[in-house]
């Protein structure tokens, strides 16, 4: 598992769109990289992907397939009683607002954190659910609203299917500005993410917009955070 420092990055996909950041987002300089302090939080377990050859669309510079992750896990549920609503509090001021100690907390609130984070050093991929928070770039982590919309819509077979483009959507248009992100996160859908999409799963919480987003998204990215960590590991 990557240990990164934490900064706000928002997901990008067919049925997810930017919201409101609270934090700056600086350049990841080295394996480990700060932001606002020296704590460091964990990136759920994620799979480098080959980029293809010759495969940047024409007019986005911003688009890097072979900075394409994909995360790993089975599907989670819906309040999986790992997580206190303090905890879930703590967790995001400790490993997110980068103010405190982050592994110190994972240590005392193991569950918890496997819950939001993902898999952790130690855990096995095929039994340990997605996390409720997912890496956007090498460096971020955002709201799974993919597992959160999935989960609301009544499809739970489509949380990782979801999660797993998510993540690969976003990695690829990182850098992108809010005006490039669906440009570039369509045309990764057909090159590097391809076989991360699933079109009756983006068809599903699509048509269910109305249901999820009120549940899954805030209106910022703290509050993403919190609604979807609550969603799928609070009581």
């Amino acid at each position: 598992m990557l240990h990164k420092a934490l900064v706000c990055a928002i997901v990008v996909g067919a049925f997810v769109v930017a919201t409101a950041c609270s934090s700056s987002v600086s350049p990841a300089t080295d394996a480990d990289a700060s932001v606002e302090g020296d704590s460091s939080a964990p990136l759920p377990d994620a799979t480098p992907l080959d980029a293809a050859a010759d495969t940047k669309p024409t007019g986005l510079a911003c688009y890097q397939d072979d900075a394409a992750l994909v995360v790993e896990g089975i599907a989670p549920s819906v309040r999986a009683g790992a997580c206190t609503a303090p905890q879930i509090t703590e967790g995001y001021a400790k490993c997110i607002a980068a103010t405190a100690d982050c592994d110190a907390w994972i240590v005392a609130n193991r569950s918890c954190a496997r819950c939001m984070f993902g898999v952790l050093d130690g855990d096995d991929p095929k039994t340990t659910p997605v996390g409720a928070l997912i890496p956007v770039s090498e460096s971020a982590l955002a709201a799974n609203e993919a597992a959160c919309a999935a989960l609301v819509s009544n499809r739970p077979a489509c949380t990782v299917p979801l999660s797993r483009q998510a993540t690969c959507t976003s990695t690829v248009c990182a850098t992108c500005s809010e005006a490039t992100k669906k440009a570039c996160a369509d045309a990764a859908k057909t090159a590097v993410c391809a076989f991360t999409v699933d079109a009756a799963c983006n068809q599903a919480v699509d048509a269910n917009a109305s249901v999820w987003i009120p549940v899954c998204r805030g209106a910022s990215s703290q509050e993403s955070i919190v609604k979807v960590a609550t969603y799928l590991c609070g009581s």
